[in-house]
């Protein structure tokens, strides 16, 4: 059965898109071809390139990985690069196997199953790359499968909690308890009252609760405990409560909308019928 990437591999590059033919586990992204595809999809208004890696000879005609610009731009540096002894190419040496991909020179692989035939840019219906990047940057913070929420979420808890104790603090989860963070932290007379955010990429964008928010504003041993590239390449951020009140902005994304009693609507927001405007 015949790849669907790699039918529309000429249509998908002249995009931007990188795409790679692996029938093994092992394949290669050349500097020079990256580069180049950047240039493309930036032309077509887009951040850079997805990385499409397709199997050309598979019963599934859909047995690829396109993986977003956000997630693969991280891995692609400087420090994980080869030269060739003998013609000086510089490249990336990758493997996926088994939905986990690893470049060489980098410690550990990232799972990718999130992203195993998915829709292409140039096909009708698909997901535009925009779209699939920003899913990626902020799942797990409220955005996202429920699924893909609930790996990046333990994930963060599980960098936080160890980040604590290794510093000799004695972590205990409170998640159940709904009290406005997720973990009580001790260490001697010092106590801190964790609330762990996670995210898969690498932006500063999450959603939290009233409750949450609340606990920042008059809690003084709050922090936030920011876990970015959860995923991938965990980064931990560390706010105490008056410098996550300066850092960010914070804008309502919903409302909890309930049938008042009529003499009890005093500070409702009633939006009317525009037609008795």
């Amino acid at each position: 059965m015949a790849s669907v990437a790699n039918e529309l591999k000429e249509k998908l590059e002249a995009r931007g898109e990188y795409v790679v033919a692996a029938n093994t586990s092992w394949f290669a992204v050349f500097l020079s071809t990256w580069r180049h595809r950047i240039e493309q999809a930036r032309q077509d208004g887009r951040e850079g390139p997805n990385l499409v890696v397709c199997r050309t000879k598979s019963d599934d005609e859909r047995d690829h990985h396109a993986i977003p610009y956000s997630v693969i731009s991280g891995l692609l540096v400087d420090d994980t690069m080869t030269t060739s002894e003998v013609n000086g190419s510089q490249r990336w040496n990758l493997t996926l196997k088994n939905d986990r991909l690893h470049v060489s020179h980098r410690k550990g692989s990232i799972d990718v199953s999130g992203f195993h035939g998915a829709h292409l840019l140039v096909e009708d219906g698909g997901v535009s790359p925009e779209k699939v990047a920003t899913t990626t940057r902020a799942s797990g913070a409220g955005f996202g499968t429920a699924e893909q929420n609930r790996r990046v979420e333990e994930t963060a808890v599980a960098v936080v909690s160890e980040a604590y104790r290794n510093e000799g603090w004695e972590v205990i989860s409170v998640e159940h308890e709904r009290c406005g963070f997720d973990l009580r932290c001790s260490r001697g007379t010092e106590e801190a009252h964790v609330e762990v955010k996670g995210v898969a990429g690498g932006e500063r964008r999450f959603v939290i609760t009233a409750g949450e928010l609340r606990r920042a504003q008059e809690d003084n041993q709050f922090v936030l405990a920011l876990v970015t590239r959860a995923l991938s390449a965990p980064v931990l951020e560390r706010l105490p409560a008056s410098e996550f009140r300066r850092s960010f902005r914070f804008e309502p994304i919903q409302y909890w909308a309930y049938a008042p009693e009529r003499d009890s609507s005093v500070g409702a927001v009633e939006l009317g019928d525009p037609a008795d405007r």
